[in-house]
């Protein structure tokens, strides 16, 4: 499996070049009337697959970047093993890729939330523990959760927000259309030397 990621890493470096002009192919199709549609349809569908590639440009830049020569046949080695730029790229719009369906959630949010639930779970088992009335000290159970939730969420707010931001960089169109064409571009400069 190894070995086929790393002599399929221009290929899907193409698909990922691709997904990057989505935006810039939604945009033609919009002028390109009833044909349009059915291709709008079609490059929509392709973008909902983002996640889904992005992991799989991450995978493989990762085994580009690790794979040995000796994994391969003797003189069957590709000669993009180990390459910078593919590496990169692969590593750059697979991250974008990944992250963007991240920020609608509220992972912060949701983190406090499970922390503060941890607490005072933990709260209540020491209370247990020492015979102490629940039902008369649901109070501090109650500060217990919102003390430490609050805790982990504005310590996981700002790496949300931060991710947020380098995803929000890296697909916004004037970043991500150049992107995905000189990834194409070199997947093919690669395939063709």
């Amino acid at each position: 499996m190894v070995t086929v990621l790393a002599q399929f890493a221009p290929a899907i470096l193409i698909v990922a070049g691709l997904l990057a002009i989505a935006w810039l192919s939604e945009k033609i199709a919009e002028r390109m009337g009833k044909v349009g549609e059915v291709f709008a349809v079609f490059v929509k569908i392709f973008a909902a697959l983002g996640f889904f590639i992005g992991i799989l440009c991450v995978v493989t830049g990762v085994v580009v970047w690790v794979t040995p020569d000796t994994a391969f046949p003797a003189g069957q080695a590709p000669s993009w093993l180990g390459d910078t730029i593919l590496i990169a790229l692969l590593l750059v719009i697979g991250i974008a890729n990944i992250m963007k369906p991240w920020t609608v959630v509220p992972w912060a949010a949701l983190l406090g939330l499970v922390g503060g639930l941890i607490a005072a779970g933990v709260a209540v088992f020491i209370m247990v523990s020492l015979g102490v009335s629940l039902a008369s000290n649901w109070l501090i159970i109650a500060i217990v959760f919102i003390i430490f939730g609050g805790i982990v969420f504005f310590l996981f707010k700002w790496l949300e927000e931060l991710l947020e931001f380098i995803a929000k960089v890296l697909t916004f169109p004037l970043i991500s259309v150049p992107l995905g064409f000189i990834a194409i571009g070199y997947a093919i400069i690669i395939l063709l030397a």
